[in-house]
């Protein structure tokens, strides 16, 4: 039974204006899920778009393949266009799909926790704690898969505990969340730049490439490891998604309604750290996808939250344009898809500021 927190007198409009953006209510043995056909439409709209642009990734490069080549690639064909497809542009379209899922997952859940759209792993300092140890790691000559994903991993936990523990003053606070993690990024990107001067040239440049971010040369290995990232951090987001919708509400609307904060915010840190440092030990950081998929999202299903799910695929859908983008526009030449986001997102970013600061000042 749902209970109105206001009076029978009270305007009932908002109320019903938010049960048409979550949609209906479906109840049944031991589950409550909600189905949102709004949600429903725009998630799989986004999803027809991503296919259509992972297709076209792969039939376009210095060798074109029509769509029927692909096709038969992909679906046990033989030569050198499946060798093509196989090896080099399937694992990267799938690859890069992943890593952008993961990205636009975690901008979602940061940026629902900390209730501010400024707050993402790019911004907060994930992405750069994680990408610090990564190269710490390729000096020292330490360059497998797991060596990567572990480092990532404990950089981006440590990062995020720090801006953590420095922005905590009786709870969270947005906007000083915020601020200490430009902070912290600022540090730690210092830390990165001066290891790379420290490394031997070739293996500076090759680090450095990395962080510029991208999916040129993804293998089936590295998709193992974003699709097994994606498939522990996508439920446990999803699981925790009624907590972290209760902890946008505040921490006092959360307490009053016996939800264990801090537990359930160390949870939900935990699954936007390990899904940006999946997505960073792989592709290295890409800026702006984790900032920017969860406000479209957000925008075009109607919801405060977004949707984790909606987002992810925003997420995903970012990082094969920027990708696909990249490769056509240079000519011969490709361009990072770290440097496109960045291009993309940077005018993004200053938009936000903008429209934050004129609040402010009106308000």
């Amino acid at each position: 039974m749902t209970a109105s927190l206001h009076s029978g007198a009270a305007d009932p409009a908002p109320d019903r204006a938010l049960n048409r953006a979550l949609g209906r209510a479906v109840r049944g043995p031991g589950f409550s899920a909600r189905l949102a056909p709004r949600a429903l439409l725009v998630a799989s709209a986004a999803l027809a778009v991503l296919l259509a642009l992972a297709v076209a990734s792969i039939c376009f490069g210095d060798y074109p393949l029509r769509f029927d080549q692909v096709v038969d690639a992909i679906f046990g064909g033989s030569g050198g266009q499946s060798y093509i497809v196989q090896r080099f542009r399937l694992p990267r379209a799938v690859g890069g799909a992943l890593a952008g899922a993961l990205l636009g997952l975690s901008g979602a859940v940061f940026q629902t926790l900390a209730r501010n759209v400024l707050a993402s792993p790019d911004v907060l300092g994930v992405e750069t704690g994680a990408a610090l140890v990564t190269v710490v790691l390729m000096t020292l000559g330490l360059t497998g898969t797991a060596a990567l994903t572990g480092g990532a991993f404990a950089g981006a936990a440590v990062a995020t505990a720090a801006v953590y523990l420095l922005a905590y003053r009786r709870g969270i606070n947005g906007m000083r969340l915020i601020l200490v993690g430009i902070g912290v990024n600022a540090c730690v990107t210092g830390g990165t730049s001066y290891v790379l001067m420290l490394a031997e040239v070739h293996t500076a440049e090759r680090a450095h490439n990395w962080t510029l971010g991208g999916f040129n040369g993804l293998g089936w290995e590295q998709v193992a490891v974003l699709a097994t990232g994606l498939a522990v951090t996508l439920p446990l987001a999803t699981g925790l998604a009624a907590r972290l919708r209760t902890l946008s509400l505040g921490d006092g609307v959360a307490r009053a309604l016996g939800l264990p904060l801090e537990r359930s915010r160390l949870l939900l840190i935990g699954a936007g750290v390990l899904a940006a440092a999946a997505s960073v030990a792989v592709a290295g950081p890409v800026a702006f996808i984790a900032l920017v998929a969860p406000q479209i999202a957000r925008r075009l299903i109607g919801r405060p939250d977004g949707g984790l799910v909606t987002s992810a695929i925003f997420g995903a859908l970012l990082a094969v344009a920027a990708d696909f983008a990249g490769r056509q526009l240079a000519g011969d030449a490709e361009i990072p898809v770290g440097i496109v986001t960045a291009l993309a997102g940077g005018p993004w970013l200053v938009y936000l500021l903008m429209k934050r600061g004129s609040r402010s000042t009106n308000g």
